[in-house]
C-alpha cells in the first residue's frame, strides 16, 4: 500500500496472511512494509514473529535496514549512493513508458552497479502493460493514458525490444568471442555472474548459418554445421578463456551463431558473429546483366537509362529526382541530404546550387557534386547493370552549424519514400526489434521481415513495431507499391531508419523526434528516456553524440 499507510490493527491482519502465506517459498528475499511513503513503522517487528528466517524489512525509497532503496536516481546520483556506505538497492529504477526505459540506460547503470561494493541490484518498474478490456469500448485495452503502459511485455504478454535488451544484460554467462585468424577454435572470454553455479553446468552450442539473399523474398536462416561442448571450470563470480572447436570449414559460411544454455538446458543467449564482409554482402547484390548505360541533359535533369532502368538527377544540385524501372516510378527521392537534430528539433541541411558535373567513365555514368544538401560531395555511379551507388561526404561540427552547438542528437543522410508506398521491408542485420542510442543490446544478426504498419504505443501492442532505427545492418529491402528499393551496405556503424517513430500519449520525458525524410542512413542515432528521467541523465549511452569531423559512406542501390 501507499500513502496513508494502514493503521496498525488492519496491517496486523494483512502482514500475518502475507507471511504464512509465502513464508517458505525462496524467492521471497525481503518483506516491505508499505510502499513510497506507505510504510506503519509500528508494523516493523511483526515479520519477523511469523519469518523463522527473520528476514531483512525494507520501506521502499527510504533508508531503512542498512539498505537504501530510494526510486529514480539519475545516472550520477547512483554513482554517488554506490560510493556507500549502505548497500544501494533501488526498488524501483528506470521507470518504463511506451519503448523507453527498462533496457534503454540499463547497460550504463548495471555496469555502476555491478562494479561496486554498495550495489545490491536494482527492480524494474514494471513487468508488463497494465490493460482492461474495455467491453463498454468494443473490447479496447485500456491503459489510462500513460498510466499503465509501463511493462517489458503487452497486456497479453508480447515482448517489446527491452525484453531481449535485459536478457542479454541480465544474462548470468556473459561472452566475448573472436573468431580464429587460423584454424577453427573460437577464442571466447567468459564471465560467470551465477552466484552459486559454476559454468561448467552450462553448455555451448554453435551452428553455422547461410543467410537468404536480400532477393530471395525469405527470411531467417539455414544452419548448416552445429556442435556443442561442456561450459568452462570457470567459478561463480569469476572469469576465464575458453576455446571452442568448430567447424574447420568456419569460412565459407555466413555467421556463427554461440548460444550458451544453462544447466536445465534453457537458453540464455545467443552471440551471433558475422563471418562475411559487408562488402561481400553488398557485392551479392550485383547482376550479371549488362547495358551500357546512355545520359541526356533535359532542362534541368539529368536523365540516365541503363535497360530496364532510367534515373533522373538534378543538374543544379546533383540530388536523385526520380527512379523508374519498366515504367513504373519506385518511389525513392530527393536525396541525398544531411539531416540533423536536436533532442527538441530536427532540421535538414539548405538544398541549394551547387557544382555538379556528370560524365561516361568507361561503362558507366558519373554524376558528381560538390556542396549540395549539406554534404562536401558526393558522387552517383550509374552501372551497366542499373546499380546505382552513392559515394558521400559530409562534414559535421561546430564549424558547420554551431548555432546548435557540438551535440546532436541523431544526423546522417535522408531520402523521401512516402511511407504510405511501403508495404513491408527485409533486412540482414540486428533484429527483431528497433534500437535506440541507449538501447543497442538484445539483437541477433538474421534476416528479419516485417509488414509495414503504423503503432501508435499504448494504443496498438502490434509487436516488433515496424518504424525506428535499425542497427548493424548488410543490407535493406523496402518494398512499396511499385516494387522493391534495396540498398546494400559496405560501410560500417551505419543504422537505417524507416518512417515516423511516433510517440504515445504524454510520453512526459521519452518523447522522441523522427529525423527528416522517410528513409535515413543515419551515422549517430538517439537515446530515448524513461518516465521520469531525459535520456541525457540515464548515463553516457544517452548522451547526445558529439559530432566534430568528417563522416563519409558508400551506398549501393538496386532497383
Amino acid at each position: 500500500w501507499q500513502k496513508p499507510p494502514y493503521d496498525t490493527g488492519i496491517g496486523r491482519t494483512l502482514l500475518e496472511a502475507m507471511v504464512r502465506r509465502d513464508v517458505n517459498h525462496p524467492s521471497i528475499l525481503f518483506w516491505a512494509n508499505g510502499n513510497e511513503g506507505g510504510w506503519n513503522t509500528e508494523l516493523d517487528g511483526d515479520f519477523a514473529i511469523h519469518d523463522p528466517q527473520n528476514r531483512p524489512v525494507l520501506h521502499p525509497w527510504e533508508k531503512f535496514s542498512g539498505i537504501d532503496t530510494d526510486h529514480y536516481e539519475t545516472y550520477e546520483s547512483t554513482r554517488q549512493k554506490l560510493e556507500g556506505p549502505l548497500i544501494f538497492m533501488p526498488t524501483e529504477f528506470l521507470h518504463g513508458l511506451y519503448d523507453g526505459g527498462h533496457g534503454a540506460g540499463l547497460e550504463d547503470y548495471w555496469n555502476l552497479m555491478s562494479r561496486s561494493p554498495y550495489g545490491g541490484g536494482g527492480f524494474l518498474w514494471a513487468l508488463l502493460d497494465e490493460g482492461v478490456v474495455r467491453t463498454d469500448q468494443d473490447g479496447k485495452i485500456d491503459v489510462a493514458g500513460n498510466w499503465a503502459p509501463d511493462g517489458i511485455v503487452g497486456p497479453y504478454r508480447q515482448k517489446e525490444g527491452s525484453y531481449y535488451t535485459i536478457q542479454q544484460i541480465w544474462s548470468p554467462i556473459q561472452i566475448e568471442a573472436q573468431l580464429p585468424e587460423a584454424g577453427n577454435q573460437v577464442s571466447i572470454s567468459v564471465a560467470n555472474q551465477y552466484s552459486f553455479t559454476n559454468a561448467d553446468q552450462t553448455r555451448f552450442i554453435w551452428q553455422l548459418v547461410r543467410f537468404p539473399s536480400a532477393f530471395s523474398g525469405r527470411d531467417g536462416h539455414v544452419v548448416e554445421r552445429t556442435g556443442s561442448a561442456a561450459g568452462p571450470n570457470i567459478k561463480p563470480g569469476q572469469s576465464g578463456r575458453f576455446e571452442l572447436v568448430i567447424d574447420e570449414n568456419w569460412g565459407d559460411y555466413d555467421a556463427l551463431y554461440i548460444t550458451v544454455q544453462d544447466a536445465a538446458g534453457q537458453d540464455l543467449w545467443t552471440w551471433s558473429l558475422p563471418i562475411q564482409s559487408r562488402r561481400a554482402f553488398a557485392q551479392s547484390g550485383k547482376s550479371g546483366a549488362s547495358e551500357r548505360p546512355e545520359y541526356s541533359v533535359e532542362g534541368d535533369r539529368i536523365v540516365v537509362s541503363a535497360g530496364h532502368y532510367q534515373y533522373a538527377f538534378d543538374k543544379t544540385n546533383g540530388l536523385l529526382l526520380q527512379v523508374i524501372r519498366d515504367g513504373k516510378i519506385i518511389p525513392l527521392s530527393n536525396g541525398p541530404r544531411v539531416v540533423f537534430g536536436t533532442d527538441d528539433a530536427s532540421y535538414q541541411a539548405d538544398v541549394g546550387p551547387a557544382r555538379v558535373a556528370y560524365s561516361r567513365d568507361d561503362d558507366t555514368v558519373v554524376i558528381r557534386a560538390q556542396n549540395s544538401g549539406g554534404l562536401e560531395q558526393f558522387t552517383w555511379t550509374v552501372q551497366p547493370t542499373g546499380e546505382l551507388t552513392l559515394a558521400y561526404q559530409f562534414t559535421l561540427g561546430q564549424d558547420n552549424y554551431d548555432h546548435f552547438g557540438m551535440a546532436y542528437d541523431h544526423f546522417g543522410i535522408a531520402f523521401d519514400c512516402p511511407e504510405a508506398d511501403m508495404e513491408g521491408m527485409r533486412w540482414l542485420g540486428s533484429g527483431p526489434h528497433r534500437v535506440w542510442k541507449n538501447r543497442l543490446k538484445g539483437g541477433r544478426l538474421d534476416v528479419w521481415q516485417r509488414d509495414a504498419k503504423r503503432v501508435v504505443p499504448g494504443l496498438s501492442w502490434d509487436y516488433p513495431l515496424f518504424a525506428g532505427y535499425y542497427g548493424d545492418f548488410y543490407w535493406l529491402d523496402v518494398r512499396t507499391k511499385n516494387g522493391s528499393v534495396r540498398v546494400f551496405n559496405p560501410t560500417e556503424g551505419l543504422y537505417f531508419r524507416i518512417g515516423e517513430l511516433l510517440n504515445g500519449e504524454k510520453p512526459v520525458k521519452e518523447a522522441t523526434l523522427s529525423p527528416q525524410g522517410d528513409l535515413s542512413f543515419m551515422h549517430a542515432i538517439s537515446p530515448i528516456g524513461t518516465k521520469f528521467l531525459r535520456a541525457s541523465e540515464l548515463g553516457p549511452a544517452g548522451q547526445p553524440t558529439v559530432a566534430d569531423g568528417s563522416y563519409a559512406g558508400e551506398l549501393v542501390f538496386v532497383f
